[in-house]
């Protein structure tokens, strides 16, 4: 049998801004659904208060700290973390943000999973990264890519080894598509 170490909700909460330097509040709120949300706010407003975190005036933002208040959260890193988010806190065992062509790398329900996203900005140099050796899609991971459009999806799955790709509806809602 195994055990799951407890882990409190605050420290939950200080390791993923620590990890993500700025977070939209709203993700967070994702991301831990199924906890009351009085019990995250609880829990917001303690690592404020003990100065581990930092929020925005309106609290639509939360940092890990204030130098990271005037930053707008990279486009391409919150589509991923809304992947990161869907799958929920309990299944997720370890996340780590990454370096580009791929924004995340996480593990839930045993498996890894690499997630990438495909912008507006950032499609052609991502392309040519992937066709290099030294960036290709790990077999051993499950590969997602974020993108706009079915088209993209499916070039990026038959050109480039994604095993999957994603569109967020208007309300960052991941519906993943297989080839």
């Amino acid at each position: 049998m195994k055990f799951q170490n407890f882990v409190p909700l605050n420290k939950r909460i200080h390791e993923l801004v620590k990890e993500f330097k700025v977070l939209e509040t709203e993700q967070i709120y994702r991301y831990f659904k199924g906890c009351p949300i009085e019990s995250i706010n609880y829990a917001i407003k303690t690592l404020k208060m003990k100065g581990y975190i930092y929020q925005s005036q309106n609290n639509t933002l939360t940092c890990i700290n204030r130098a990271y208040a005037n930053i707008k959260p990279d486009e391409a890193m919150v589509k991923a973390f809304y992947i990161l988010a869907n799958f929920g806190y309990q299944k997720i065992t370890l996340f780590d943000a990454i370096k580009f062509p791929k924004q995340l790398l996480f593990v839930a329900d045993n498996k890894l999973y690499e997630v990438a996203v495909m912008t507006d900005d950032n499609q052609t140099i991502l392309k040519a990264l992937l066709m290099q050796d030294a960036y290709k899609n790990c077999e051993e991971a499950i590969n997602i890519i974020v993108v706009n459009t079915h088209e993209e999806g499916k070039e990026m799955i038959n050109d480039y080894g994604f095993d999957a790709y994603c569109i967020l509806n208007e309300k960052n809602e991941p519906t993943f598509y297989q080839g």
